[in-house]
């Protein structure tokens, strides 16, 4: 027979002070707009004020988004020029639309502020005859209207 236990299951002198905090709240309660707004200041005043954490931010973002997301179509032989010219005017679009500029920005946000909201919409004043979008929102602009 194996008598075993879990040590963090424990509490004695030693690590009373370590689990004075731990409660017994779902993530709905734990992750409140309070806690959450907590947080999200707290790390990017981090990224602010330490160049390893801004560095280490910005080298996930680049290694995650590179130069932006590529358009390939696998086709038969016969529709491989129309092929070609759809991925030339997606890498045009994209680069139009800063398309990975704001792909990073939106993965730098959801490491440092755990959340990132991204919404497509059309833009009049692309210089690009596709109008489509996208508009980077921060976190603290997304909640509930009461």
């Amino acid at each position: 027979m194996v008598v075993a236990k879990f040590d963090s299951a424990q509490t004695a002198a030693d690590n009373r002070k370590h689990w004075a905090e731990a409660d017994n709240y779902g993530p709905v309660r734990a992750n409140s707009p309070e806690v959450r707004r907590t947080l999200r200041n707290r790390a990017r005043y981090e990224r602010a004020n330490n160049s390893y954490l801004a560095g280490l931010v910005q080298t996930l973002a680049h290694d995650a988004i590179g130069t932006g997301p590529r358009l390939q179509l696998s086709v038969p032989a016969a529709a491989r020029p129309a092929a070609r010219r759809l991925e030339r005017a997606f890498a045009d679009w994209s680069r139009a639309a800063n398309y990975a500029d704001k792909l990073r920005v939106l993965y730098e946000a959801g490491v440092v502020d755990g959340e990132a909201f991204g919404v497509a919409l059309l833009n009049p004043r692309l210089p690009y005859p596709v109008r489509l979008d996208l508009a980077v929102i921060e976190a603290e602009r997304v909640a509930a209207p009461w």
